[in-house]
């Protein structure tokens, strides 16, 4: 392991295995990288500020696995912002990460992490989710196919007064997000979202499935759920996945022509500041309910489905509530 002084953004900092690649001949470098994040942290670090962040550190030079951390592992330095919250169904409280600003970013960039992944809720309100996320992950079907499903999908929200955002998710699929409030439960959201989802499945059985499992899904796309449950993690719009693609927010328009996943590198992520800015700002102002969602739902289920319904809020309350939150530290 080498550390040497280079040069980002005008600044001279200290970098450690600069030359070091991601797996893949042509893919980027520690120095590539660190360079990218430290250009777009004012498009990162809001999607990050407050939320407990798990992370993906670089591969083991031996066995070239990534390494996913949930919480804040024992070797994290003391220095890098944390807060304490109760894991679901455990007692003790646990260190999870957090990103406050672009001086944080820098560091856990240093530190070895390659990818963030926060929660969709805050560490000050940990069971109330701040978006609806679906994940759109294809099997052996054409990325065209994808974006024609990412536009079903808004507009069946938007017919439900919805709006939408959408972004790439590092791979091969795409994952539209919904900003919300921050006033509904995570149970109320996952009911929302399986509403939507059956209503999607009912247009275009074809196209869509639930099955996770790859082999009872080829040629169609799996849209996924269970993001929306809380400890569940996303990556976050702007990081590097593990294929060295940006997971990248996209505006409506762009999915109506031509684009792929490889056409989002960081150089021309970089690029998109602009834009990025002004998608990004219309996200975080956009707090809806879903309460409009929740009411149809309600109005067709039968009193079983309204107990099943209820169950899962009230095992998240087990043992758990929102004062768990505890002392957010720097070290």
């Amino acid at each position: 392991m080498s550390h040497r002084l280079v040069e980002l953004d005008g600044r001279t900092v200290t970098l450690t295995d600069p030359e070091r690649r991601l797996p893949g001949d042509s893919a980027p470098t520690r120095l590539d990288i660190a360079a990218y994040y430290m250009k777009v942290a004012p498009r990162i670090v809001p999607f990050l500020r407050g939320r407990p962040t798990s992370t993906v550190f670089w591969p083991d030079e031996s066995t070239q696995e990534f390494r996913f951390a949930r919480t804040a592992s024992p070797g994290c330095p003391g220095r890098f912002a944390t807060y304490r919250l109760a894991s679901f169904g455990r007692s003790q409280l646990e260190r999870y990460l957090t990103v406050p600003d672009g001086g944080a970013l820098e560091a856990l960039v240093d530190h070895g992490c390659l990818s963030f992944h926060p929660w969709s809720s805050t560490a000050a309100a940990p069971l109330q989710p701040t978006q609806m996320v679906f994940n759109l992950d294809p099997e052996l079907i054409a990325f065209r196919e994808v974006r024609v499903a990412a536009l079903m999908l808004r507009d069946l929200l938007g017919a439900c007064g919805l709006s939408a955002w959408v972004k790439t998710s590092g791979g091969r699929g795409l994952h539209v997000l919904v900003p919300l409030s921050g006033t509904v439960s995570y149970a109320d959201t996952r009911v929302a979202a399986d509403t939507m989802v059956r209503r999607v499945i009912r247009r275009e059985p074809t196209l869509f499935s639930r099955d996770p499992r790859r082999a009872k899904r080829r040629g169609r796309i799996l849209i996924d759920t269970s993001r929306n449950e809380r400890g569940a993690t996303l990556i976050a719009p702007y990081a590097v996945a593990t294929s060295g693609l940006v997971s990248a927010l996209l505006e409506w328009h762009e999915l109506e022509r031509p684009i792929y996943p490889e056409d989002l590198d960081m150089a021309r992520v970089v690029a998109r500041e602009h834009a990025d800015l002004s998608n990004q700002a219309g996200f975080f102002a956009a707090e809806q309910s879903l309460e409009r969602v929740l009411r149809r739902r309600r109005s067709r289920s039968s009193p079983l489905d309204g107990r099943a319904c209820a169950q899962p809020r009230a095992q998240w309350l087990v043992g758990d509530t929102p004062a768990v939150v505890a002392d957010q530290a720097a070290g």
